[in-house]
């Protein structure tokens, strides 16, 4: 599956991968990782590696000179989950802990029967608490932002417009479960976005 790192148009909360689009901004230190595939055996290490991979050539840090504190992954191509993959996520969750790192979900459109029956069996929002879901990454942007609410920089122009926009726009969704069965939540602004990729990509 393809993966991107994701940044924010600017004045919008409309979020593309800043390879194809050299106007995207990243947020100071958020990541936003799309993921386009099932969180499965097949593709967990694959999964894994991108994730490391991101770290490794992280321009945001050298840019901004902060260190990445949230991980945002767009899961709006994640359509079911298996075993080995919730395993994955745990260790992840676990790792970015140790450094002070926090994970969310962004995105979230539910999993079909099979990936739910796996999630309710390993119990996996005792692993990864509800609050940690959003139906946009606006959303996970303002929680993210509360994270950092200590930091002395505040947050960048970029951060309070989709701040801004992410508190106009949220939807609530309280529980687990009714994100699952929201299948069609969150049709993205991005599909209204006229702005041209680069041609390069």
């Amino acid at each position: 599956p393809s993966t991107a790192v994701l940044g924010v148009l600017p004045g919008t909360d409309v979020f593309v991968s800043v390879k194809r689009y050299p106007a995207a901004l990243e947020l100071p230190g958020i990541k936003v990782f799309r993921f386009d595939g099932a969180l499965t055996f097949a593709n967990k290490d694959w999964f894994e590696e991108r994730l490391q991979k991101m770290d490794r050539q992280d321009t945001n840090a050298r840019t901004h000179e902060k260190p990445i504190s949230v991980v945002i992954i767009d899961c709006s191509s994640v359509r079911t989950i298996d075993t080995s993959a919730v395993r994955l996520l745990e260790r992840v969750i676990n790792a970015y802990a140790k450094i002070g790192r926090s994970l969310l979900f962004a995105n979230w459109r539910g999993v079909d029967q099979s990936g739910l029956s796996v999630l309710q069996h390993l119990k996996f929002h005792d692993i990864i608490s509800k609050d940690k879901f959003f139906l946009t990454i606006a959303d996970a942007v303002v929680y993210a932002a509360t994270l950092r609410s200590d930091d002395d920089a505040g947050p960048s122009e970029e951060e309070k417009s989709v701040i801004q926009r992410g508190r106009q726009d949220s939807r609530d969704a309280s529980t687990f479960e009714e994100m699952v069965e929201m299948g069609e939540a969150n049709d993205s602004e991005q599909n209204k976005a006229s702005v041209e990729p680069c041609k390069n990509s």
